[in-house]
Parts: structure tokens; C-alpha cells; sequence
């Protein structure tokens, strides 16, 4: 359960409690001391790592617009009831209702401990709510990019890959203006698709800039319009770019987009968004090929795929398993950082690229790189225990991914680590 979550229940539930006017018996009250001890340290935890991930300019948790107004709406209660039923049997002994309990290494005794417990971990929680909710005010964009192109990865580009061929085949010849159409229909279908359905109504100077007969001029007479699809276009015009004829998706718009209305989203809108992104990459690609001066116009998909690389494995890296297994502190963030962008400097660029235009082969070139971290002497312990670290999920899935991790000695970019951390 995610974060958000888990504070939408604290929140309801805690009120609900307050709403309780006749004495539970004991054993009840110990209960639910114990699930509100348990949900807010568990809260708090994820908190700490959500915090962490946005200093570092990582989004772990999109706390979505509408997640403030609720939160607002709950923060000024407390657990009054509970704490004066706790307040009321304090003195009594848990064991004398045959329970043990300890959190964070602190034995709770009698039913009175339970009340500092409570009352911190609830002010722990709303302190470091205020916190993240300062620093998602005051994200660099940059951030939401990356939010957006971590969650990209995710997203099975071959079934769109093979519609595109499909397509170009049964086109026949391949023309500038066929692709240029091909564009203006791959978002027009995105738009019928309602990916723009979250976002805010457009203003009127916004649908006044919408050229709707040039844009019907690429489409077939026969298409079907949604009845709004000025509207749409519209709302789709604050996440775009014009670079000649070629339309460039603004990541950190897009991404900002998501975590807004993250709540609202259904999974198959934001797989359209990305199917809409992987369908223009390959119409832009064609686009270059016929006309090789418009590669100066576009952020080509082999920057795309680097900064996917360096994106995914910082993320990684920069986590807490890392500092745990790391055999010096000088391999730090900012070493992390620098690794990686050498990396894709590096002569192996080439070949790591190749390897992640694979979205298959992604899970396997991450733990390989993640081997030759600590073949090279960088990280202490077993592949197992550190791909436990990692994944932390089935013993199958531990083992796949050590066993990954095992075969990054044997690949060719294994010596650039080796002579990186001795240079």
C-alpha cells in the first residue's frame, strides 16, 4: 500500500475512533493502541524515504494535488479517545491480557506507554508532511522529467514498435508529408483517447491558438472527432514543443501533469501517453533518415536512452542499500552521479545503449552494472544478499537478479569499472 494511502486510512480511522463515545474493553483498546503504533511508524519510514528521494531530485510518491486539501482537512485531528482510554487504563500491564509489544526496540510495558508513542509519531508524521510538501512547491522541473521517464521504462515499447511497421508497410512509400500526417494522427488518437481528460479547462486565448482546419488537414476526411477536441488539443499544447515540422513532448511538463492527478489517472491513460511518446520516436527517426538536417531539430533518441540509463541507475544506487554494502563513504551521491555519466562517456556507450533500447534486457544490464560495482570493489557481500537488498521479493526473483549480477564480470565494460576505482 502506498504512502497516500496509508494516511488516507490512518486519518479516517483515527477520526472514526473519535466518534466513539461508549468504552471498549481493555483488550480492544490495546488493539487498536497496537494498529496505530504499527500504521504510523510504517507511515513515518516511508516519509523519511519520500523526503530523502526529493533532496537527492528523485520522486518516489506523487502526492497529488487533491492529497493536500484531504490532508488539511484531517491534520488538526488527534487520537483524543484513544489517548483517554490509554489514559484511563494506563497502570494496567499488557501481559495481564497475555500481550507483548515492542516498537523500534522500546518495550511497551503498560498501556500508558503507548500514549508518548502515538503522540509523537503522529507529530513525526505532520512534521515531515510539512516538509515534503515545501519541497514538491519548489521542485527543480527537471524532477518531474525524470519522474516521467523512470515510469517510461516500465512500458513495453514492441507492440506499438510492430503497429508503426505495420503501418509503413501497408503505406508503401515513405514520404516527409506521409509522416507528417502520421504525427498529427498518432496525437490525435492519443487525444480521442483522453489522455488530457485531468487536466485544467483551457483558457480562452489557449483554444484561440488551436489551428483546428491545419491540424483536420492531416487526418482523413472520415475521422472521428471527439466533440471536444479543440479542448483537447488545447490542453495538449502546454506539454509540447515545435521544432520545425517535429513535435517534441516537454517530459517535465508531462510528468508534473501525471503527478497532479496522479489519483485520477487510470493505468491505460498513462500507457497512452507513453505509447503516444514511442510512436513519435519512431516517426521522428524515419523523419531523419528522409531529411537529415532536421537531427538538429531533435533531441535524438540515443540522448533520450542515456539519460534513461544514468536516470534508472542513480535512482538505484542512490538508495539506502547501497550506503549499507558501500566499502568507503566516498562513494557517495555525488560519486554515484559521477560514475555513471563517465560511464556513458565512456567507449562502452555504444554498447550499453544497444543493450537498453531492449526493454527485456533492462532487469539484466542493471544488475550486471550493479556486479561490476562490487566486482570492482566498490560494494562488500554476497550477489544474494545485496540482490535481497534490492528486490526484496520472491526467492526466485533474488536469485534471477544475483544471478544477473554474477555475469556483469563477464562483460567487456567489467575492466572500466576496475580501472576506474584505481585511476
Amino acid at each position: 500500500m502506498s504512502v497516500i494511502q496509508l494516511i488516507k486510512t490512518y486519518r479516517e480511522t483515527t477520526n472514526s475512533f473519535n466518534t466513539i463515545t461508549k468504552s471498549d474493553t481493555v483488550d480492544t483498546i490495546i488493539r487498536r493502541a497496537i494498529w496505530s503504533v504499527s500504521i504510523t511508524s510504517d507511515i513515518n519510514k516511508q516519509l523519511k524515504a519520500c523526503k530523502n528521494g526529493l533532496e537527492k531530485g528523485f520522486i518516489i510518491e506523487p502526492f497529488y494535488g487533491k492529497f493536500w486539501e484531504e490532508n488539511d482537512k484531517y491534520l488538526k485531528i488527534k487520537s483524543n479517545n484513544l489517548i483517554k482510554d490509554l489514559q484511563d487504563y494506563g497502570d494496567i500491564p499488557l501481559e495481564n491480557n497475555k500481550m507483548m509489544f515492542s516498537i523500534d526496540s522500546r518495550n511497551i510495558v503498560y498501556i500508558k506507554d503507548f500514549i508518548d508513542v502515538i503522540t509523537n509519531s503522529e507529530e513525526e508524521m505532520n512534521q515531515c508532511l510539512d516538509v515534503i510538501k515545501v519541497k514538491m512547491l519548489n521542485l527543480h522541473p527537471d524532477v518531474y522529467g525524470r519522474f516521467y521517464l523512470s515510469h517510461k521504462e516500465e512500458f513495453d515499447e514492441s507492440t506499438v514498435v510492430n503497429e508503426y511497421l505495420n503501418r509503413i508497410l501497408a503505406e508503401g512509400q515513405i514520404t516527409p508529408r506521409l509522416l507528417k500526417s502520421l504525427q498529427t494522427e498518432a496525437v490525435a488518437n492519443a487525444l480521442s483517447n483522453d489522455i488530457m481528460k485531468h487536466d485544467n479547462q483551457a483558457k480562452t486565448w489557449e483554444l484561440e491558438k488551436v489551428d483546428e482546419e491545419r491540424v483536420k488537414l492531416e487526418l482523413s476526411a472520415d475521422y472521428n472527432y471527439p466533440a471536444d477536441f479543440k479542448e483537447r488539443c488545447a490542453r495538449f499544447r502546454r506539454y509540447i514543443v515545435w521544432r520545425g515540422d517535429i513535435l517534441i513532448i516537454n517530459h517535465n511538463g508531462l510528468g508534473q501533469y501525471i503527478c497532479r492527478c496522479a489519483d485520477k489517472f487510470e493505468i491505460e491513460q498513462i500507457k497512452e501517453i507513453f505509447r503516444l511518446e514511442v510512436m513519435l520516436c519512431l516517426i521522428h527517426k524515419d523523419m531523419v533518415r528522409l531529411q537529415p538536417e532536421l537531427a538538429a531539430f531533435l533531441e535524438t533518441e540515443d540522448s533520450s536512452e542515456t539519460f534513461g540509463i544514468i536516470n534508472t541507475m542513480t535512482r538505484l544506487m542512490m538508495q539506502d542499500w547501497f550506503k549499507a554494502f558501500r566499502t568507503d563513504k566516498k562513494y557517495d551521491d555525488d560519486w554515484i552521479k559521477q560514475l555513471m555519466t563517465d560511464l556513458l562517456n565512456s567507449e562502452h556507450r555504444q554498447t550499453l545503449l544497444g543493450i537498453w533500447q531492449h526493454p527485456k534486457k533492462r532487469p539484466w544490464l542493471k544488475a550486471a552494472l550493479i556486479g561490476c560495482v562490487r566486482d570492482a570493489g566498490i560494494l562488500k557481500g554476497s550477489y544474494l544478499k545485496i540482490a535481497t537488498a534490492i528486490i526484496n521479493g520472491s526467492q526466485k526473483d533474488n536469485n534471477n537478479f544475483s544471478n544477473y549480477m554474477g555475469q556483469g564480470k563477464n562483460e567487456p565494460f567489467f575492466e572500466w569499472f576496475v580501472d576506474y576505482v584505481n585511476r
